[in-house]
């Protein structure tokens, strides 16, 4: 699994840097890395385009928005895509 997290400044305003903190420590990885298992890669991208639903991420291809630490552990965990 991909997850790309958009750090722009709208999505950063929107808490994006939060978000970015709370999948590093649920992922126990830095952006940029891969989990030990491989399972998912979390990256950085700048601005997907999506700025009214601030913070966004892709996600294996498919566009979230409006995301959360909740919403994204979700997305995440087992149930997840992936």
């Amino acid at each position: 699994m991909v997850v790309e997290l958009c750090l722009a400044e709208t999505c950063r305003a929107a808490g994006a840097t939060r978000l970015a903190r709370a999948a590093e420590a649920l992922l126990g990885i830095a952006l940029g890395e891969t989990t030990p298992d491989g399972r998912v890669t979390l990256r950085q991208v700048h601005c997907t385009g999506l700025c009214k639903g601030a913070p966004c991420a892709v996600v294996d291809g498919r566009t979230r928005v409006r995301l959360d630490a909740a919403k994204l552990a979700r997305l995440l965990g087992p149930g997840g895509p992936g």
